[in-house]
């Protein structure tokens, strides 16, 4: 099967992510692709595996912006000497590209959407929703029956995953921080872009109670975003200077082996796939009772969720789970097989293909 695979960007990203590890898995089962985007940090890692790449000039976020156009006039004759069989696109401006390169040169192709998006009637009106529709999670299925009027039949869950030969603990905790020169007390963190829905400053709220009774724990923030000069603000009015950390530079490994706990804690999220990293490395998660999150987490036992998204909730459920370590390891333990048996790249792949014969098979071409 001859694939192209479409993103706006391949710098470091859930969706990149997704991208590249989808890519990988797709070759891995003899499938020859082609990703198409602007260029970024990964391509090169696609190029070294010998998965094709195609720079196209695709990154905006307007729908018919001229780089559109562009990008589709580069791929007609690249599809047609590829003989690309689907198309698959990931972000809203390469769903339109798609439907445009599908309408001419007749090559069905699927939409996967990744998260929750603002209710808007443009969106319901030009859904660009493909032959077909895959989505990470039950929740963001429901969003796109409920707010844009897809049809059920033609959405399709499909859990993201992630390759446990390339995620697994390799420092234990101790280890792990001083490699990252911090300090060896109790450490919580979040690996996330610095975005108002990832709930960042509400962390920085719930860190500073704690911080009261454990006072040598410690904050890892390990991102970039938009926020970072007003979330370290936050920190320093709340005089955490030295006890909230802002990392950039470590590598996310061992950052996740640096850990006691995991929080991803947003107020809404497709998925997580931060969170199933991190139950890769054996680290107990608290999250929020949104999206793919709590698809992820069942409470009590493979994690803890939120009853309520508020900063006090979020302190009590840290509070209990530095008092009780062995309830922490039983938590890991639980995740990491319940990680194993549904979010692993290869069921991904696996279903991703179901998808793609399923619609190869089907006589429409949206």
């Amino acid at each position: 099967m001859n694939i192209l695979i479409l993103t706006s960007h391949l710098n470091p990203g859930g969706i990149s992510r997704y991208v590249v590890d989808l890519s990988l898995g797709l070759k891995s089962q003899g499938c020859k692709v082609l990703v198409g985007s602007s260029a970024g940090q990964w391509a090169e890692q696609l190029s070294e595996a010998g998965v094709g790449f195609v720079e196209i000039p695709i990154k905006t976020k307007f729908l018919f912006s001229f780089k559109v156009f562009l990008s589709l006039f580069k791929l007609i004759p690249i599809c047609r000497e590829n003989k690309i069989d689907i198309i698959h696109a990931n972000t809203r401006v390469t769903q339109s590209l798609a439907c445009m390169l599908s309408r001419i040169l007749s090559v069905k192709y699927i939409s996967t959407f990744h998260g929750f998006h603002k209710g808007k009637l443009f969106r319901t009106w030009l859904k660009f929703s493909g032959d077909m529709t895959t989505v990470p999670s039950q929740e963001v299925k429901k969003h796109l029956i409920n707010d844009f009027c897809f049809k059920e039949s033609k959405i399709k869950v499909v859990y993201n995953g992630i390759d446990l030969s390339s995620h697994k603990r390799e420092h234990n905790s101790d280890d792990a921080r001083r490699i990252m020169g911090i300090n060896n007390g109790p450490t919580i963190g979040i690996a996330a872009r610095f975005s108002q829905e990832k709930n960042h400053a509400l962390i920085i709220e719930a860190f500073s109670i704690l911080i009261n009774d454990f006072p040598d724990a410690q904050l890892l923030f390990f991102g970039k975003g938009r926020l970072e000069e007003f979330l370290k603000n936050r920190v320093l009015e709340k005089k955490l200077t030295n006890k909230v950390l802002f990392i950039k530079d470590a590598d996310l490994s061992v950052f996740l082996d640096s850990l006691d706990i995991f929080l991803l804690v947003s107020s809404y999220e497709g998925f997580g796939l931060s969170l199933i990293e991190a139950q890769a490395h054996k680290v107990p998660a608290i999250g929020s009772p949104v999206g793919g999150i709590k698809e992820i987490i069942d409470n009590n036992s493979t994690g803890l969720l939120l009853d309520k998204i508020t900063k006090y909730d979020l302190f009590e459920k840290m509070k209990y789970l530095l008092k009780n370590p062995q309830f922490r390891q039983q938590l890991a333990e639980r995740a990491y097989w319940k990680l194993k048996d549904k979010f692993v790249l290869s069921k991904t792949v696996e279903k991703t293909l179901e998808v793609y014969e399923q619609v190869l098979a089907s006589k429409t071409t949206a």
